[in-house]
């Protein structure tokens, strides 16, 4: 027990650890919370992400950044078109109402 108290003291004795610690366990919390609402937030950092490459070595091409613009944007349909074609893609499952929920089990 000894060792573990020690161990304790010494590392939490830094406040960069301990601010990050907190910066850490806030993140954690703020994406299990929030997470369903911060996926496409997340995803849309990952595919900006995924093509800063391509980006990149078309302007080495001397392509301009209006050109990659008006090439790229048709390439990801919006949530609109999304969910006219695949009525289910951002629909939640339907909850029912209460009186029908109490229904139910009598």
């Amino acid at each position: 027990m000894n060792l573990l108290t020690s161990w304790f003291r010494r590392t939490f004795a830094d406040p960069q650890v301990v601010i990050l610690g907190i910066v850490l366990v806030v993140g954690v919390a703020v994406v299990v919370g929030l997470g369903r609402m911060l996926a496409p937030v997340f995803a849309s950092i990952v595919i900006a992400y995924l093509l800063e490459a391509a980006v990149v070595q078309l302007q080495r091409d001397r392509v301009t950044e209006t050109c990659i613009c008006y090439a790229g944007f048709p390439a990801f349909p919006h949530q609109s078109v999304l969910s006219s074609i695949w009525p289910g893609a951002n629909a939640d499952p339907p909850v029912n109402p209460v009186g029908a929920a109490n229904s139910q089990l009598h």
